[in-house]
C-alpha cells in the first residue's frame, strides 16, 4: 500500500499518464527486488569471507539494468505494434484533455460522470466548446432510462449502491443543458463543429470513449462501473478498434435511437399549425403513454389545453420522442398531484429554484396528457 502511495506521488511529480504510471510500479518493483537481492549476496559473501558472490552480484548490475531497458522497449513496441493497452480505469481527465485539439469525438455510455461530476463537467464543457470551434464533430449516446438495458444495469449496480436511474437522469439534465448552451453560444458565434447527442434502446454492450484514432473501450462488468473498470486504450484502425466504432455506428442509426432534445421537450400542435414545447415528465411505468406536463404557457396554448380538457373536446396533438400521437388533456388540481408533478419535473431538468421561477413560475398550471394512439413522426 506505502508502495502505491510512492509511486502515485512520483507519477504526479512526473506528470505521468495512467499507462505509464503502471509502467513505473513495474520498473519499481524489479528495483526493489533487485536491490534485496544484492543486499542479501552481500550478507552471505561477508558471512563466508568470499568476494566471489559480491563480485557476482555487482556483475549482474549492468544486466539487470539491461533487462529493465529491454522490458520497456519490449512492452511499447507491442503494445504500439497491436494498438491496444490495458489500464487500471477509465482516466476521464485525460481524455477530456484529448478532446480539445480533436476533429472527431464519440461517447457510448450508460451515464457519465463528463455530466455527474461538477469539475469533470465544467472540464468536458469547455473541452467541447473549443472542440467545436475547430471544427470537431461530437457523437454522444447514451441509454434510454425507460428501455429493459437500462434497467437491468440498474438492477446489476444496486449492490454497490449505484441508482443507474438517478445516474443517468442527472446525465441527460445535464448534457441537456450543455446542448442549449452550445446553441445559445452558436446564436452569437458561428461554431464550425458539430455536437449530436442520442439515446439508445438496447442492452449495453461496451462502453467508448473515442477521440480521431484513439479510443477507450471497457464491457460492463457486474456489480463494478465501466469506468473503475479496467479500460482498454485502443486504436480505431486496428480490428478491435473497428470492431467497437462498428458497434458505435450500429446504435446511433438504429431505428428506436432518438435524440436527447426528443426526450426532453413534449410537442403540442395547435390547430393553426403553431408548434409549443412543453417540460414533462412520463407519470409512471404503468401509464407509459401518459405524461405531467407545465412551462409558462402563452395564452393560446393556455386557452387551447383549456378547451382539450372539456368531457366533449377533440383529442389534441402531441409530439414526444420523436411519435406523434393523439391525446387528451386534463388539468391537475389536486395540490398534492401537482406538488408530485413538480417534484418530477424539476429532478428531470435539474432545475434550482431559480431556473424553476423561469420555466414554470411559483404555482404553475399541470396537465396530464394522455395519448390514445400513436401515429407517423
Amino acid at each position: 500500500m506505502q508502495l502505491k502511495k510512492l509511486t502515485k506521488i512520483i507519477g504526479k511529480k512526473l506528470s505521468l499518464n495512467p499507462e505509464q504510471l503502471d509502467k513505473l510500479s513495474k520498473i519499481i518493483i524489479l528495483l526493489l527486488f533487485g536491490l534485496v537481492s544484492f543486499v542479501i549476496l552481500c550478507f552471505i559473501s561477508q558471512l563466508t569471507s568470499q568476494k566471489t558472490i559480491s563480485d557476482i552480484a555487482l556483475g549482474l548490475i549492468p544486466e539487470f539494468i539491461g533487462s529493465i531497458a529491454v522490458y520497456w522497449l519490449l512492452d511499447s513496441s507491442i503494445k504500439q505494434l497491436y494498438g491496444i493497452s490495458e489500464l487500471p480505469a477509465l482516466p476521464l481527465e485525460d481524455f477530456v484533455d484529448d478532446i480539445n485539439s480533436a476533429k472527431q469525438i464519440r461517447i457510448l455510455e450508460t451515464f457519465t460522470d463528463l455530466a455527474n461530476n461538477k469539475y469533470l463537467y465544467d472540464k468536458f464543457s469547455k473541452a467541447v466548446i473549443t472542440a467545436l470551434d475547430n471544427g470537431a464533430e461530437i457523437q454522444i449516446l447514451l441509454i434510454h432510462p425507460d428501455s429493459e438495458g437500462a434497467k437491468q444495469r440498474d438492477e446489476e449496480l444496486k449492490s454497490i449502491g449505484i441508482n443507474v436511474l438517478d445516474m443517468l437522469g442527472l446525465t441527460l439534465a445535464r448534457f441537456y443543458k450543455l446542448q442549449k448552451q452550445i446553441l445559445d453560444i452558436k446564436a452569437r458565434v458561428s461554431h464550425r463543429g458539430k455536437l449530436q447527442i442520442k439515446l439508445y434502446n438496447a442492452s449495453p454492450a461496451i462502453a467508448m470513449h473515442m477521440w480521431d484514432r484513439d479510443a477507450y473501450v471497457s464491457f460492463f462488468p457486474v456489480g463494478k462501473r465501466s469506468d473503475e473498470a479496467p479500460n482498454l486504450k485502443i486504436s480505431i484502425v486496428t480490428t478491435f478498434g473497428r470492431f467497437a466504432a462498428s458497434k458505435f455506428d450500429e446504435l446511433w442509426i438504429h431505428q428506436e435511437t432518438i435524440s436527447l432534445t426528443s426526450h426532453m421537450k413534449l410537442t403540442v400542435i395547435l390547430p393553426n399549425g403553431q408548434k409549443n414545447d412543453l417540460y414533462y415528465v412520463r407519470s409512471g411505468d404503468k401509464t407509459p403513454k401518459s405524461f405531467y406536463a407545465s412551462c409558462t404557457f402563452g395564452e393560446n396554448l393556455l386557452n387551447y389545453l383549456y378547451q382539450s380538457c372539456l368531457p366533449q373536446a377533440d383529442p389534441i396533438k402531441v409530439i414526444a420522442e420523436g411519435k406523434s400521437s393523439l391525446a387528451t388533456c386534463r388539468r391537475l388540481n389536486s395540490p398534492a398531484d401537482k406538488n408530485l408533478a413538480i417534484a418530477l419535473i424539476e429532478k428531470k431538468y435539474e432545475w434550482d429554484a431559480q431556473e424553476r421561477h423561469a420555466k414554470i413560475n411559483s404555482d404553475p398550471i399541470i396537465f396530464t396528457i394522455e395519448a390514445i394512439d400513436n401515429q407517423s413522426p
